[in-house]
């Protein structure tokens, strides 16, 4: 039922892939401990149908009711994913204090479970990052996507698209910063890094692309930003 729930989602039939959803909850609900290893799953994905429809609070109550379920039966993947959720929901409803403090324990939990210097715990400081940087907050964001961007460079390497997708954070949020120089240096990796790649890579080099021209234009220098809206427009 979770699979075929999943395949209607993605096809757009959202009504009928929430019935499913409903239906598999309250199956699962009477299966006990087994049941409740594969609740998550389709608490985290009705939730996410309920955010289509702007209908947060059913959301948030999902994602806290799946959270409890991870940690008595999940992954720590599992429940970083769900974490990241229920912050993204929160700020949705302007509750961006709660938001973070779910991002700081989901970064604390990452420490806790893997050795210093993984790759998930960078990436749960990248998402704290991003937070803020989405919330126009680019001042708090910066220690948080620089030490996103020495995990990914230093456990992963160069040649790899966390690493370029940490510079694109990180050179985004420098240019926010008026720190254009750095700014620039870590968008360019990022791009020849993405445009060097094939398939769906490609669309990141045009999205780091329209990043550079927003920074050369806030830098003052309109034929640099000109060249990458001629790149972005060339393919």
């Amino acid at each position: 039922m979770l699979d075929l729930a999943f395949v209607l989602r993605g096809t757009g039939a959202v009504d009928s892939a929430r019935v499913l959803y409903e239906q598999a909850i309250q199956d699962l609900r009477t299966h006990g401990d087994s049941g409740a290893r594969h609740l998550p799953v389709a608490m985290n994905n009705l939730a996410y149908l309920h955010r289509t429809r702007d209908e947060d609070d059913a959301a948030e109550a999902l994602y806290r009711d799946a959270l409890v379920l991870e940690e008595m039966f999940g992954t720590v993947p599992s429940r970083l994913l769900v974490m990241n959720n229920l912050a993204a929901v929160l700020d949705d409803q302007g509750r961006g204090e709660e938001a973070d403090r779910v991002l700081a324990d989901a970064i604390e939990l990452a420490e806790r479970h893997w050795p210093a210097g993984h790759w998930r715990v960078g990436s749960a400081y990248g998402a704290r990052g991003a937070f803020h940087l989405l919330s126009e907050n680019p001042a708090a964001a910066e220690p948080f996507l620089l030490r996103a961007l020495d995990i990914a460079v230093q456990t992963l390497g160069e040649d790899h698209w966390r690493a370029a997708h940490a510079h694109r954070q990180y050179g985004v949020c420098l240019g926010r910063l008026a720190r254009y120089p750095e700014a620039e240096a870590h968008l360019l990796v990022a791009f020849r890094w993405f445009a060097a790649q094939g398939g769906a890579e490609r669309s990141r080099a045009s999205a780091t692309a329209y990043n550079l021209v927003d920074l050369y234009e806030a830098w003052g220098l309109p034929d640099r930003a000109r060249h990458f809206e001629a790149i972005v427009a060339g393919g």
